[in-house]
């Protein structure tokens, strides 16, 4: 699990993300679904962000789902959309 996220975190971020191991990710659960499970991953303390890079992401990963890939796709709409009214 370990090293998806952090491959995951690495392909999609930029700045200090390029500059941490495996090991130095910080890790936390968020919650355990019926298919998927969230997490949030975090820069360790010691590397401070560059420019307007997150210092957090929140990574969610897909299991089965009985609904197809249209699921996936009204999930992640509605995620961006909470996003750009920062209300999740």
């Amino acid at each position: 699990m370990r090293d998806k996220a952090f491959d995951i975190c690495r392909t999609f971020l930029s700045g200090q993300w390029d500059n941490i191991s495996s090991d130095d990710l910080i890790i936390n659960k968020i919650s355990i679904g019926l298919s998927n499970q969230l997490y949030i991953c975090s820069l360790p303390d010691n590397h401070k962000p560059i420019g307007d890079e997150p210092r957090d992401a929140l990574l969610r990963l897909y299991g089965q789902t009985i609904d197809g890939d249209d699921y996936k796709v009204t999930d992640s709409l509605i995620t961006m959309l909470l996003s750009e009214r920062r209300l999740g």
